[in-house]
């Protein structure tokens, strides 16, 4: 599949004629949560021998490991042109500045003497995440 491209730098498009513009997939998401109720389920029940399963099914190989073991991770980045890794470091530091100045001030309000609710946000230690590729448009 060849990536098309769109250029509307010059346009002044309303909401519907950009959506016009823009090519969207035609996707019928009761379907789609059909096809994928059976392998949540079975993730629920089986956990990581369900996952590999899975990974076999779909992607033809069955990974020894969930993660990414420590010692490739650190080969990796042994092997990795410094160049890069400067840039992708810059790139995480830009990210990370970006993000802090994002976050909400932390909040204490008395509801009645003594009684506090306290608002904050913590980074969790890991979170899993999938982003489908299919036909969706990332900018």
């Amino acid at each position: 599949m060849l990536l098309s491209r769109i250029d509307l730098r010059d346009s002044h498009l309303t909401p519907a004629e950009l959506a016009a513009a823009l090519p969207r997939a035609d996707q019928d998401v009761s379907a789609a949560l059909d096809a994928v109720a059976p392998t949540l389920e079975d993730v629920r029940a089986r956990g990581a021998a369900a996952l590999r399963d899975a990974a076999e099914r779909f992607d033809r190989v069955r990974p020894e490991h969930l993660r990414v073991p420590a010692a490739d991770i650190a080969a990796a980045l042994d092997e990795l042109d410094p160049a890069v890794r400067e840039a992708l470091e810059l790139s995480i530091a830009h990210n990370r500045a970006g993000h802090t100045a994002q976050l909400p001030v932390e909040r204490d309000t008395e509801i009645i003497p003594g009684g506090h609710v306290m608002q904050r946000w913590n980074p969790v230690r890991r979170v899993g995440l999938y982003a489908p590729g299919g036909l969706a448009i990332y900018p």
